[in-house]
Parts: structure tokens; C-alpha cells; sequence
């Protein structure tokens, strides 16, 4: 059976009273039935004329680089031919795990003798051949061959994009280089708890690649060894080979992936000004049991003032969006790596909860400031039912099984899940769009580095007034 697109829209309740949860009619759930990764779509979602207004949460991609591509298409944002579609397919499937191939290669078995370990080098030798012209041949797929269509309506990633069971994540960092590259909209990746491997491995330098060793795994951190990381290893496994350079890499992470990351999102009503929506990887329902007590330990996680009892629905947007600056820019300073490891290991930090909880607790229907309804990934649909019970069906999970691990040589079908989500905000004229850059895009990171030029002049001035006081 060939996938197929349903929209599920869940309505919203009325209470007669402000409660804490109600599902707004901005958020959308979407389901792709019957999906498999190598299904070329059926159906196409046309382009709408409100879609400057609308982002699309993707759910957990499983670092799934093909599951993605099958997405852009079905939804609209690429037109890629059916047999080049394919092409990518073939990769996926014939590229047997790097890390995996090379360690049958390497590995000892009885009666080895100078002759057989010398056709197992070879061997490996043209397997490193085929790794880099499959590199080659997706990356002209994308530059010659797939066209973005649709760039009005924005695209987000829920999480688990990288350092996860399937694929590869370098042909990854082709697919979002060309969606960045062709006018894409894809504004936002969320922080998740395989993501956050491919952060520390990569940008913190916390692996065995960057300490003189061969390869993956990590030393300490999060899923470590094993199948739930082999996309994040398999890159290792290509930097080590000399088919992807660091620099590569580097110039990927801060030019492509860290900009666009973030912690929260917050999405006002197009409809009401006491309504939001927020979006995290893990639940942040029973992490807090009320969104607002959520959202005062985040602000004060990174000193941002937000007084939640008398805050507009535009300021908490303000300050949802200071808070992502801020964390970008430590995920930039190496200074605070150690910091953000600490939090992100500590089960009772807020960092540690937006990214792993799977903590089942009853939410509070609480007197609170806005309407709250909450998108999240991870695998929180284990009780997605029982808490839209709870909640008013203010809740939607985006997470699936779809495309996250082969069962005897193959993917089961399952369903896909990803939310479209309707903003508020006034859509950004054609002429305004092209002059903006990454800074006008994330404007707080503007105010930031200002503050931070700032600081280092006032620094540089008291340093020439000690020195003018010295030589007096």
C-alpha cells in the first residue's frame, strides 16, 4: 500500500473558563499513513496562499536523511524526479554501516594468514571508494536535480535529525546545505537528545575522533556506544577516511545547523492574544505539571526578565527568542561547553528535561496567563491519550516509528507524524526577504553581539585608563 496523506485536526474545547490548556485551532496534526522511506509520493501538497503564515514541524527523523527527502516532497517543498528519488534510495540501502563494515573487515578470524588480511584491506580500501562517490552522486542529485518550489511556507526539524540509528549524517549535511542554499525556509531545528551527540561530538570535541584515536564512540556522554548513534559514527568513520575534512564540518555546524537550533519554540494564535503554542522535543507537561512554571525556570535558567503574570503574547515571543540567542551563543563559546554538558547530563536541569524527559506526571489545570497548547517529539506518544483526557486535547505528539530501524532487512510500515502550525506573525515581503541574513533572521543574536562589543570596549577603555594611571 502506497503512503497516503490524512490531515487529523483535533477542535478545540470550550471550558467557559481561562484554564491553563486548550488546543488552538492554529495546530494541525498531520499523519502519513502506511509510510515507508522508498515510497516515492503519491500525493503532492499543493502550495496555499497563507503558507508565509504556517511552519511545518517535521516529527523525530531518526537521523533518516531519505525519510526527510520523501517528506520535502510529499509536503510541497521540493520537486525531485521519481527516478532520482530512487537513486537516493539505492545509496541508503547498499551503504552498509561504515563503522560496521569496517570492523568486519578488520576483524580476526581463524586460519588468517598475509594473504586473506591483505584482500580484507583491499576490500575495505574499495568500499571507502564507493563511500565517496555515493557522496558525490547525492550531492549532484540535490545541486542538479531537486528544485525547492514551495519557499513561503517554513520548515522546522522536531529532533533526532542527527547521531541516530539510520544512515549517515554527512549526506544530511548535503540535504539542509541545499534547502538553505535554494531559499528553503528551514528556520528552526529543535534540540534533542541524539542532536545534542552530534553537538558534543562534533562542536565540543568530546569524542576519540578529535583526541588522536580512531573513530567513535564517545568517552562519557548520553547514548554513547551502540546502534543509537550509528548516522553520527558513520560520519566519524568518513572524516577519518579523508572522504568529509573537519573543516567541512566546521563550516556546516556554524554556518548551517547551529543558527537555526533552538531550545523553544513559541507560536502565538492567529486568532487570540492569550493563546500560544509551544513546542519542545521531550514533554514539557509532566516535566512541570503547569507550562508557566516551565517557561520561569527557563527564563531563569538564562537570566532572561519575563514577568509571566502581565507579558503579551508578541513579548513572551521576544523572550522564548532571547533565550535560543543565548543559547547559541554558548554552544559557540567554548568557554561554556564544560557548563552545557553539566546541564545536559543533570537529570534535574531544565536543559536535561527539554530534550530526555519521559517522566509520566498529571498536569495541573491551572489559572495561568495564556491558553497553552504543546508539539513535542521524543517518545512521549506513550501517553498522548491519556493526556489529552487530562488536557483538553491541547497536546499533539509528533513522534513515529517510521524509518528509525530496520527489522530483517527492511522498514514496517508505520505512520508519520508532523504538526502545521499557523502564526500570527505578518508575513516578510519579497523585497525585505532577500537582503536578510541569518543575523536579521534571529534578531536577538544582533542585540547580543552588541552588548558583547560593548563589554569588550568598556573593558579596553579601563585597561588604558589602569595603564594611563601606571605611567602617571
Amino acid at each position: 500500500m502506497r503512503s497516503r496523506i490524512q490531515i487529523t485536526v483535533t477542535p478545540r474545547k470550550s471550558t467557559g473558563t481561562k484554564s491553563s490548556v486548550s488546543l488552538s485551532p492554529q495546530v494541525k496534526k498531520i499523519a502519513i499513513e502506511d509510510a515507508h522511506p522508498y515510497d516515492y509520493p503519491e500525493e503532492i501538497r499543493a502550495a496555499k496562499p497563507d503558507d508565509k503564515r504556517k511552519t511545518k514541524y517535521l516529527g523525530d527523523l531518526h537521523a533518516n536523511w531519505v525519510s526527510l527527502d520523501m517528506q520535502l516532497i510529499h509536503f510541497g517543498y521540493i520537486q525531485q524526479a521519481k527516478e532520482k528519488f530512487m537513486e537516493l534510495c539505492e545509496v541508503h540501502k547498499t551503504a552498509i554501516q561504515p563503522v560496521l563494515l569496517e570492523k568486519y573487515i578488520k576483524e580476526k578470524v581463524p586460519g588468517d594468514d598475509v594473504d586473506s588480511v591483505k584482500k580484507r584491506v583491499e576490500q575495505l580500501d574499495k568500499a571507502k571508494g564507493m563511500y565517496k562517490k555515493n557522496l558525490a552522486d547525492v550531492k549532484e542529485v540535490f545541486l542538479n536535480h531537486t528544485k525547492v518550489i514551495n519557499k513561503d511556507l517554513r520548515l522546522a526539524l522536531g529532533g533526532d535529525e542527527t547521531a541516530d540509528r539510520e544512515g549517515n549524517d554527512a549526506y544530511f549535511m548535503e540535504e539542509v546545505e541545499f534547502l538553505v542554499d535554494e531559499g528553503c525556509q528551514l528556520d528552526k531545528i529543535l534540540v534533542s537528545n541524539h542532536g545534542i551527540d552530534f553537538l558534543y561530538a562534533l562542536k565540543f570535541k568530546k569524542c576519540e575522533l578529535y583526541t588522536g584515536s580512531h573513530g567513535l564512540p564517545f568517552d562519557t556522554f548520553s547514548v554513547a556506544t551502540g546502534p543509537c548513534n550509528y548516522s553520527l559514527q558513520n560520519l566519524g568513520k568518513f572524516i577519518e577516511w579523508g572522504i568529509v575534512s573537519k573543516e567541512r564540518v566546521t563550516s556546516f555546524l556554524d554556518n548551517y545547523y547551529i543558527p537555526r537550533l533552538i531550545l523553544v519554540d513559541i507560536i502565538r494564535d492567529k486568532e487570540r492574544d492569550d493563546a500560544v503554542t509551544i513546542v519542545t522535543h521531550a514533554s514539557m507537561w509532566p516535566t512541570k505539571k503547569n507550562p508557566e512554571l516551565f517557561l520561569k525556570e527557563l527564563f531563569e535558567k538564562f537570566h532572561v526578565e519575563c514577568d509571566l503574570t502581565t507579558v503579551t503574547a508578541k513579548e513572551l515571543v521576544v523572550a522564548i527568542n532571547q533565550v535560543n540567542a543565548i543559547f547559541r551563543q554558548l554552544v559557540m563559546n567554548e568557554d561554556a561547553h564544560e557548563v552545557l554538558i553539566k546541564s545536559f547530563s543533570d537529570e534535574d536541569d531544565i536543559l536535561y528535561k527539554i530534550i530526555w524527559n519521559r517522566e509520566k506526571a498529571t498536569p495541573i489545570k491551572a489559572q495561568t496567563h495564556f491558553k497553552y497548547s504543546m508539539v513535542n517529539g521524543h517518545d512521549s506518544a506513550l501517553h498522548e491519550k491519556e493526556l489529552n483526557q487530562e488536557l483538553e486535547d491541547a497536546y499533539i505528539c509528533i513522534d513515529h516509528e517510521s524509518g528509525k530501524q530496520k527489522i530483517a532487512g527492511d522498514y514496517p510500515r508505520k505512520t508519520i507524524h508532523s504538526a502545521e502550525i499557523t502564526s500570527s506573525e505578518t508575513p516578510v515581503k519579497k523585497e525585505e526577504k532577500k537582503r536578510r541574513r541569518m543575523a536579521d533572521i534571529f534578531p536577538s543574536i544582533q542585540e547580543l553581539e552588541a552588548r558583547e562589543r560593548s563589554r569588550d570596549a568598556d573593558e579596553k577603555v579601563s585597561a588604558r585608563l589602569g595603564h594611563a594611571g601606571e605611567d602617571q
